[in-house]
């Protein structure tokens, strides 16, 4: 099984439905509760609310 210790997410929700998202968020949950690394690039509000640091590129 692949189990990387750095994830990269660009915009990880952006064509899904309600659904879709909730998965997602799942799946972000997840992967935080095993202690990896993400890193999220995203317009999203509600993505950016798992972040512990943001990096606002204005």
């Amino acid at each position: 099984a692949i189990d990387p210790p750095l994830i990269l997410l660009d915009e990880p929700a952006s064509n899904l439905d309600t659904e879709g998202k909730a998965i997602a968020a799942q799946l972000i949950t997840k992967a935080l509760a095993s202690h990896k690394t993400l890193v999220i690039a995203s317009n999203e509000s509600w993505e950016t609310e798992y972040a512990t640091h943001k990096i606002n590129l204005s």
